[in-house]
């Protein structure tokens, strides 16, 4: 059994509860970690009290309810979902300029858990879809919404069409979460695809608001297309960000590069062109090759903007095919595609697909890959 006799007594037992079952969380000590977690809830049950106040509304220096802390400390459901019940309002209190629900969308479990994709911990987001249908005007408080902070975790497709409807459904401004920009200036599309979060989330998001693919990031003048080919993406995600909008092929950022520059941009790119496993499979949900990036580009650049496109200097003074060279010299860049690169350049390319792009519907294919919310049972007993 364990001894919860602390002597330290200048916070409530509760909260000693919570901060002994992480510690032997983060060692791996499951059984220790969850029979403490099951006392904590059996106590909240209780309402015991400290100082003359209810345990889960006495804020530890000031700031942290016992749900600030059990969120904080990645505490199973059924915990946070009993002080949640106890004390509904405590959804509602901010500690250091956060709800719970931001806090929880950060996925403070992801720091010394294996798990490092939201979607995988069908726990967690319950948690998140707890908070968020308690207190919906949390969403959209903080300068980054909780969407923004959510999409950093690869969250299920399920939990981000929740929080868009729960969003649309208390919103008095008329304004989509979708339209709204964090503290970065970035819509969730950027954060989405910057993120390389799953195909289904992206293109739930796109097709929600495909404005997004016009609109660029305040402090790098990029667009949506200029992010996917920087941080990879699926042949589904370039084909569609491309066809919500074809002109950001010729769109240069704040440093003149086109997609096609970024797709070789040497200091940004390192993790891309590290990524292991990438597929040639343009029609495909997984990672693609910086090879099929560039075919895939180069199928949508109009024929009569090809060669300026290819011949556009950056503000390093490459083109595209000197930035290729350039990016060869660190990483192993096919040598195929410089010779595709320097055809296309020369107006010699004879490969390409004529794509009408007014006729063909982005969203025709189904890629529904989330894990569904559901509110957990909590038949436990009390001490």
């Amino acid at each position: 059994m364990i001894n919860d006799s602390e002597e330290n007594e200048d916070k409530p037992r509760l909260n000693r509860m919570l901060y002994r079952a992480h510690e032997h969380d983060k060692a791996c000590n499951d059984d220790t970690a969850n029979e403490l977690w099951d006392r904590a809830k059996r106590r909240v049950k209780k309402r015991r009290t400290f100082h003359d106040v209810v345990e889960v509304q006495f804020k530890e220096d000031g700031y942290y309810l016992p749900l600030h802390r059990a969120i904080q400390h990645g505490a199973p459901y059924h915990l946070i979902k009993e002080l949640v019940d106890q004390y509904t309002a405590g959804c509602s209190v901010l500690c250091h300029d956060e709800m719970p629900l931001q806090t929880a969308c950060g996925y403070p479990r992801h720091v010394w858990r294996q798990v490092q994709d939201l979607r995988y911990d069908t726990e967690w987001e319950e948690v998140i879809l707890l908070l968020m249908q308690k207190n919906p005007a949390a969403i959209d408080t903080n300068k980054s919404t909780a969407l923004h902070v959510l999409l950093e975790y690869n969250p299920s497709l399920a939990l981000v069409e929740k929080m868009i409807d729960i969003h649309f459904s208390n919103n008095n401004t008329n304004v989509s979460l979708l339209e709204m920009r964090d503290e970065q200036n970035q819509l969730p599309l950027h954060v989405a695809v910057e993120r390389v979060v799953s195909t289904d989330v992206v293109l739930k998001i796109l097709q929600s608001y495909s404005v997004a693919a016009t609109c660029t990031r305040a402090h790098d003048g990029a667009l949506p297309l200029h992010c996917a080919v920087l941080f990879g993406c699926s042949g589904n995600v370039l084909t569609r960000i491309i066809i919500a909008f074809p002109d950001a092929l010729l769109h240069t950022e704040n440093s003149e590069n086109t997609p096609l520059h970024i797709l070789f941009h040497m200091e940004k790119n390192t993790d891309r062109w590290n990524i292991g496993d990438k597929s040639d499979n343009s029609d495909g949900n997984t990672t693609l090759s910086e090879t099929a990036i560039c075919q895939l580009l180069l199928e949508y650049i109009p024929e009569e903007k090809m060669i300026s496109t290819l011949k556009k200097k950056n503000i390093s003074g490459h083109t595209v095919v000197e930035a290729a060279t350039e990016c060869a010299k660190v990483f192993a860049v096919p040598d195929d595609l410089i010779k595709l690169l320097v055809k296309a350049e020369s107006g010699m390319l004879m490969t390409r697909c004529d794509v009408d792009l007014t006729v063909r519907n982005p969203f025709d294919l189904s890629t529904d890959e989330g894990s569904c919310c559901s509110e957990s049972s909590d038949s436990e007993g009390e001490d």
